[in-house]
């Protein structure tokens, strides 16, 4: 199924650059020769479906590459330093009461850190809400955040108005193609039918069939 709706996305994406004369460029992959000629640039690449081998199933495609490249990136990650911070800022910053950490030291290049995991915004937000009034502010900013605080229709389904990216607006920014929620501000891709993200595996989708959310809504009255 995800290598029928991959291979699927691909052929329109192609149709759609045939039809408006646009020029989408070359893929070279490793083994891949280009050859220039006449304006022209011919491409070789060392198998005839490499390339449909990414976009047929581009997550099998992007975990095969993660677990070739992940040796390597663990060599290199185990010679980075480690955390290292000047005990006089830190008790600089307590003395002073400072209450946003972050650009009182964080962003000040007087320390060496490194980070494992992801970016956590939560912890990079509580750094600057070091005071009473800013976390209340903090607080009240994810509340109003909330996913399932308004909810619209895309093609059968109710989904959270808002991208669990950078909170755009699925209103004008979400386009649905085959099952699969686009939103075309930052490029995010989710899955209608499950809320799974396609782009990262931190963020999800709330997202319900709307004939069922009906039929709860009369079963609750």
């Amino acid at each position: 199924m995800k290598q029928t709706l991959g291979r699927k996305k691909r052929q329109n994406e192609m149709a759609r650059a045939k039809r408006y004369r646009m020029d989408i460029g070359r893929l070279l992959l490793p083994g891949s020769v280009a050859t220039l000629e006449d304006g022209r640039c011919q491409v070789r690449h060392p198998a005839e479906d490499a390339v449909e081998a990414i976009f047929g199933d581009k997550r099998a495609y992007l975990e095969a590459y993660q677990a070739r490249m992940l040796p390597e990136i663990e060599r290199r990650k185990a010679g980075w330093p480690r955390g290292q911070i000047q005990r006089p800022l830190v008790e600089t910053c307590i003395l002073r009461h400072d209450e946003d950490w972050v650009n009182e030291l964080f962003l000040s290049c007087r320390f060496v850190a490194s980070r494992e995991g992801p970016f956590n915004e939560y912890v990079y937000n509580w750094f600057k809400g070091l005071s009473p009034e800013r976390l209340q502010y903090a607080e009240g900013w994810y509340s109003e955040q909330a996913p399932v605080q308004e909810l619209i229709e895309l093609d059968g389904y109710l989904v959270q108005r808002r991208c669990p990216h950078l909170k755009a607006d699925l209103t004008q920014f979400g386009v649905v193609e085959d099952g699969v929620l686009t939103c075309r501000m930052h490029g995010w891709q989710f899955d209608l039918a499950t809320g799974r993200c396609l782009t990262s595996d931190d963020r999800g989708l709330h997202s319900i069939p709307a004939d069922q959310a009906a039929e709860r809504e009369r079963a609750e009255k």
